[in-house]
């Protein structure tokens, strides 16, 4: 059985780069001259899986986006590939929290140039404990990165990574 732990929806401010007091920074790449995030919502098994079992953990990470008045220069073509990925709050560090793949969703919002446009990025977890210095540290780095994914406020930030071709 396949439980899901659902954040609340949170309304995030305007401007490129967005964040709110309870919820994390979205930033948006090369997008970010396009569109503003509108809000955000992750789900996620974490609950389900457990502190020691978080490369198991998928879910859904969703975006809201509004478009700005910017002319759109970017084109489909240009992209080669997106990915979104997150950190953690209380975490001594930058490590990656979860990891999705989004290029076909991000060429598409490209292409069709929409007003308002909702992205459901399929996540996966990552295990956070490459290397340790003690079990004190393992447990530290477990529970930052299990809160992240159970509770919104431990969210760092979010990043949506846009990679463009060569020309």
């Amino acid at each position: 059985m396949l439980a899901v732990v659902s954040m609340a929806l949170v309304s995030c401010g305007g401007g490129n780069s967005s964040s709110s007091k309870r919820g994390p920074e979205i930033t948006l790449d090369e997008l970010d001259d396009y569109y503003n995030v509108k809000s955000y919502k992750l789900e996620t098994n974490a609950e389900v899986k457990g502190k020691d079992h978080l490369d198991d953990v998928k879910g859904t990470l969703t975006l809201v986006l509004k478009r700005n008045k910017e002319e759109m220069k970017l084109k489909a073509s240009q992209i080669e590939g997106a990915h979104v990925n997150a950190s953690a709050k209380d975490y001594d560090g930058i490590k990656t929290l979860f990891y999705g793949d989004c290029d076909g969703l991000i060429k598409r919002i490209v292409k069709e140039n929409e007003k308002e446009v909702t992205l459901e990025i399929p996540i996966r977890g990552v295990d956070p404990t490459i290397s340790w210095d003690s079990e004190e540290k393992k447990n530290e780095e477990r529970t930052a990165f299990y809160n992240a994914l159970t509770k919104s406020e431990c969210l760092a930030e979010i990043n949506l990574y846009v990679d463009l071709k060569d020309e």
